[in-house]
């Protein structure tokens, strides 16, 4: 899953969930930290993210609600007005094994994962075989394809 969040917080939000996801998936592992400019709402500080990935054995539906708990317990207030907006703390599910799915709560690959640089890096960091099971290609084709969105791997902690 991807994590992303651009408030005085955020990092230690990002501390707390990993230790949470470490709880709730088997054999996790996080990506670097990696900043980025705001994409698609410019006018707002640079996010950090970073993935994690790991074995969930229960359903898709409820590790979705997992980490919706795990947002909403880091004081993720969703805004309807600017939706891209700043944010403590947003996870998203990227993919879920081979699973294709589009349904009004959840699409897998999440739908903006392909044109997405800040997502994409840490993705092929931890697993640089991953391929999109839409296409049946690799995830670092569709990142070789993107500019650069202003996305830098840091060496900072996490």
């Amino acid at each position: 899953m991807g994590l992303g969040g651009n408030t005085p917080g955020t990092l230690e939000a990002f501390r707390r969930v990993r230790v949470a996801l470490g709880l709730l998936l088997e054999d996790s592992a996080g990506s670097s930290l990696y900043r980025t400019r705001a994409q698609d709402d410019a006018d707002q500080e640079d996010f950090w993210n970073a993935v994690v990935e790991g074995h969930w054995s229960g359903t898709v539906e409820s590790l979705l609600e997992r980490l919706l708990l795990l947002e909403a317990g880091e004081g993720r207030r969703r805004d309807r007005l600017r939706p891209k907006g700043p944010r403590v703390l947003d996870l998203d599910l990227l993919t879920f094994g081979t699973e294709v799915r589009t349904s009004s709560r959840l699409t897998l690959p999440h739908r903006g994962l392909a044109f997405r640089r800040f997502a994409l890096e840490p993705l092929i960091e931890l697993d640089p075989s991953a391929i999109d099971p839409r296409t049946r290609r690799l995830w670092s084709e569709a990142l070789a394809a993107l500019p650069n969105q202003g996305v830098d791997r840091t060496g900072r902690p996490w």
